[in-house]
């Protein structure tokens, strides 16, 4: 067999200098110096990269066998085939002639082919006597050769699926009289070229149909719409055209985006850079975005709320505030509100955002009789731009909340006639004394006392309780300015069981301590007992020396068995109380945690069990990480060695990444133990289970948009990685910059729709969906693999309120609506007379912000009636404006006609030349203000190059400017 040429076009440069590796076997016994001292020899000249002289024949009875193998050098794909995950189709085109056995009797006429998919650069193992092992090659099957020796070209392929990125490519040379003259390695490609801003990838094309591709944008652009488009098996991209535009403040010049220059700018409205008007000033930079048209009047942050106000409850505040006087221009007004940490009044935390439509809170979750500090801070579109002047925005208030009443008293014990006990953790205010009740089990018979001090101990009296012998119950609650709290649990006394005591002095009291009682070790007691000194003791006059009072409890002693912790418990009364029980560092409770604790101090029979997490072993008393190259899963107790397949970080590992052939899902790595990820896993990994990775992308996305929601659908992915923890990660664009997303929300698997609300009337929205799993964070480069995006506008909504309504007979005059919501398509005017039940409505079939009334439009041939005006689009009529009221017949000189006023509609204005002149040399309408029921034109001029018009200081006179009011 001669071999001459390998050539591969798989992205890269034909390879004709490869490196090639070879391997020679004879069987049967004969050595190669029997045959021929080299079987794979260099060729000469270029004209043949290796030959072999050997060809098979029959040597005395004997077919002499041959095992010689060439392989190619190992051919990497060059892109990352996880990028897309899909099979891609290789080609391999073999040119080889075949000696006809006629003229050598018994040769043979075939050779093997084959291929053998790795990602590893190592060639493949070879065992026993020196023969590869085939196992993991795929026969191309070459025919048996033909009766008479031609040249064949033969293409064979084979499919490379997504979890390998390289292959080797194998002859074998079994003693074939066969020339491979040359073998040629590509696959379909669909090229990587640029359309306007849009740049589309090289991209490899699948085996059949077509897959989805993402484009990209030149820089300083962002995608408008979907940002997919196909690549088919035949290496032609699809019909569809992505569409990228440039960012605000760029200007799009055919295929770059370049920044706007000094004194430029570039909203959302324009397509190129604006000159900034020459009232304005701007950095000597190239200027970015502006989320504001040209004409817009200039804004800033607005003033602090008014009249805060905190009405405190007992775990409740409720904050009020009246909006800014100065809203800085802007309607995107919204608050910030805060409170007080109350364990460091200098700190604010639960911070909330509200609208500036809302001016009240109420924070609830609040401790009673705590001083909080309440502050409310007012922004708006522009405040991010002084951040240094945020105090001034900002009001502040403190309060105290609400005494509550007192918390459960603890800890009451006693000998009788004493009862001391711990005051509540909880006072909520000041304690004004204790109520003490007595019972008897099986009397309904009962006794209050009530203290009237804060004193916790009491001296049981015989006026007291109705008994004079045996057992009774206590309880102990304690009182403030707002009444008792709960009782606490009962103690029981028995009466005649007195200690030896004796006070010298009548009357005297000793108190050593707040507290009731003071904890201490007995070092002297084996009996699991604790020791507790008295607070307080008082003389009644007795003649009675009191050498050691010493009080008592029984406790279960803390220990620990194995990985069990047992805590320090005091003993109950009677019976036995639930204990719970805790376990070693890295180690959780399996079953239940609670253990009894005797009224005797001992602990009861039950066995509690803790196991160490996974990724540790249990050592006796602790649990140890398992170290590099280790780990543990739910059905192991030890430490086990990760599979030689597997990669471990160099630290203890809770899992092994394990590359295993698992073709069937053509996935490649796998969790050999449960690391938790987002989602709780329903089972645990192991290396013998099925491989699992991140789920495909959502499929099916639809948009449905309404006035100020769009509800966004989707159906689960084609492949969920073989897990069952999916879920969803929904993000809705902002509407300022399309290429900017924003609103997250995680939703489980379960969940395949959202409505997004709180959106603006006919606007435009981006919403992607992105399907993730347990082993998505493992895989940050592939989620746009996982993700599903649209766009959508929102439906038109009715116009706002016509603003600016003036004029003077025939002439109306107006403002369009702030928020137009879509395109005006005429206006309705109403008249009406105060007094009478007449109007009249006329609707206009354009934009033109003015009307001429007509005679036939009103009834009425004098005195006053009232105009309102309302905008209209598609969806309908708007609100009506404020009222507007004329005089008809009024001698007054009228203003001048709008200057695109049909001469058939517009009386003449020549009585009062100097009034009813406009000072600029384009004929406009001035701004006007009422004075005196007149209106008094006003200088105005124009730039209606950049679209802004901009008051001016007269030299003459005041200019007073109170509406933009303009005639189109």
């Amino acid at each position: 067999m001669r071999t001459s040429y390998l050539e591969m076009e798989l992205g890269t440069l034909p390879i004709a200098t490869a490196v090639w590796n070879d391997f020679s076997f004879d069987g049967n016994d004969v050595t190669p110096e029997t045959l021929s001292p080299t079987y794979w020899q260099q060729g000469a000249g270029g004209i043949c990269r290796f030959q072999t002289r050997v060809c098979g024949w029959r040597r005395n009875e004997v077919i002499i066998s041959q095992n010689n193998w060439l392989f190619t050098q190992h051919i990497s794909q060059d892109f990352d085939r996880n990028d897309y995950g899909y099979n891609v189709e290789i080609h391999v085109e073999a040119i080889y002639s075949l000696q006809s056995c006629r003229e050598r009797q018994g040769c043979i006429q075939r050779f093997n082919l084959l291929h053998y998919m790795t990602n590893s650069q190592q060639l493949p193992s070879t065992s026993g006597n020196g023969y590869m092992n085939t196992q993991n090659y795929e026969n191309f099957a070459v025919p048996e050769g033909p009766t008479s020796s031609e040249t064949y070209t033969n293409t064979y392929n084979f499919t490379l699926p997504p979890s390998s990125t390289g292959f080797y490519i194998a002859v074998q040379d079994i003693g074939s009289c066969i020339a491979l003259s040359r073998l040629r390695i590509y696959r379909e490609n669909c090229k990587s070229f640029q359309t306007g801003l849009v740049l589309y990838p090289d991209a490899p094309a699948p085996v059949s149909g077509s897959a989805n591709i993402d484009i990209s944008c030149v820089e300083n652009a962002v995608v408008s719409g979907s940002s997919r488009v196909t690549c088919g098996s035949d290496g032609t991209w699809g019909s569809q055209n992505p569409v990228c535009q440039c960012r605000l403040g760029y200007e799009n010049r055919q295929t770059e985006c370049i920044a706007c220059g000094a004194g430029q700018y570039r909203s959302s409205e324009d397509t190129t850079c604006q000159r900034c008007p020459a009232n304005c000033e701007t950095d000597e930079v190239a200027a970015d975005e502006s989320n504001e048209a040209p004409s817009a009047p200039c804004t800033q942050p607005p003033s602090a709320p008014g009249s805060l106000s905190l009405s405190p409850q007992q775990s409740s505040i409720t904050v009020r505030w009246s909006a800014p006087a100065d809203l800085g221009g802007r309607r995107d007004l919204y608050y910030q509100v805060e409170i007080s940490d109350p364990d460091n009044l200098g700190s604010f935390t639960g911070t909330v955002f509200l609208s500036g439509s809302t001016t009240s809170r109420t924070i609830s979750g609040l401790r009673p009789h705590t001083q909080y500090c309440v502050r409310v801070t007012a922004h708006n579109g522009v405040s991010d731009q002084d951040p240094d002047g945020e105090h001034l925005r900002t009001v502040e208030e403190c309060t105290t909340t609400s005494e509550a009443r007192p918390g459960a008293v603890s800890g009451v014990q006693g000998t009788y006639p004493y009862v001391v006990w711990n005051p509540p953790e909880e006072p909520n205010g000041v304690i004004t004394g204790y109520r003490l009740v007595f019972s008897r089990s099986g009397t309904s018979t009962t006794r209050t006392v009530t203290t009237t001090n804060d004193q916790t101990f009491y001296i049981i009296q015989s006026s007291n309780i109705p008994w004079t012998s045996g057992d009774f119950r206590v309880t102990v609650a304690a009182g403030n300015s707002v009444g008792f709290g709960t009782q606490s649990s009962t103690f029981t006394l028995t009466i005649g069981v007195l200690h030896a005591h004796h006070l010298r002095h009548p009357t005297a009291q000793v108190k050593t301590h707040r507290n009731s009682l003071r904890e201490e070790r007995d070092t002297n007691n084996d009996n699991n007992t604790l020791a507790f000194t008295l607070q307080a003791v008082q003389d009644i006059g007795s003649c009675i020396a009191l050498s050691r009072l010493r009080v008592y409890r029984n406790n279960c002693k803390s220990r620990q068995v194995g990985l069990v912790l047992y805590p320090d418990a005091p003993a109950p009364v009677t019976g036995s109380a639930n204990i719970d029980i805790s376990c070693v560092e890295n180690a959780v409770v399996s079953g239940s945690s609670r253990v009894t604790c005797g009224s005797d101090g001992t602990w009861g029979s039950q066995s509690p069990v803790c196991q160490c997490r996974l990724g540790y072993e249990e050592r006796q008393t602790e649990c140890i990480a398992c170290g590099a190259g280790q780990y543990r899963s739910r059905e192991d107790t030890t430490c086990q060695s990760c599979p030689a397949n597997c990669e471990t970080d160099e630290v203890a590992a809770d899992e092994c990444e394990c590359l295993v052939d698992y073709d069937r899902n053509n996935v490649n790595r796998m969790t050999a133990t449960g690391a938790q990820p987002f989602l709780t896993l329903p089972a645990t990994e192991l290396p013998s289970e099925k491989c699992t990775q991140p789920p495909s992308a959502p499929r099916s996305l639809s948009l449905r948009p309404q006035q100020s929601s769009i509800t966004v659908r989707w159906s689960a992915p084609a492949d969920l990685g073989g897990r069952r923890d999916l879920y969803y990660q929904v993000e809705i664009s902002d509407p300022d910059n399309l290429g900017s997303y924003t609103g997250t929300v995680f939703l489980s698997g379960s969940t395949t729709s959202r409505t997004i609300s709180g959106l603006r009337p006919h606007t435009q929205y981006c919403v992607r969906v992105t399907a993730h799993n347990g082993v998505s964070d493992q895989d940050p480069d592939g989620e746009h693999l996982r993700t599903d995006d649209d766009c959508s506008r929102t439906s038109e909504a009715r116009p706002g309120v016509v603003s600016g309504v003036q004029g003077k007979y025939p002439y109306v005059v107006w403002n369009p609506p702030e928020e137009p919501n879509g395109v005006i398509t005429g206006y309705r005017l109403v008249f009406s007379r105060s007094g009478t039940s007449t109007t009249r409505t006329v609707t206009t079939t354009n934009d033109q912000t003015f009307y001429i009334i007509q005679s036939s439009d009103v009834p009425w041939t004098s005195g006053e009636f009232r105009v309102t005006v309302a905008a209209g689009n598609s969806v309908g009529f708007g609100t009506q404006s404020s009222t507007l009221t004329l005089t008809i017949g009024d001698s007054t000189c009228p203003p001048p006609p709008p200057p695109n006023c049909p001469e058939t509609t517009c009386p003449p204005t020549t009585e009062c030349p100097s009034i009813c002149t406009a000072t600029s040399e384009t004929p406009l309408s001035p701004t006007a203000t009422s004075v005196t029921g007149q209106l008094v034109p006003t200088p105005v001029t124009e730039d209606r190059e950049n679209g802004c018009t901009c008051s001016e200081e007269s030299s003459g006179s005041a200019v007073i400017a109170v509406s933009a009011v303009s005639f189109l």
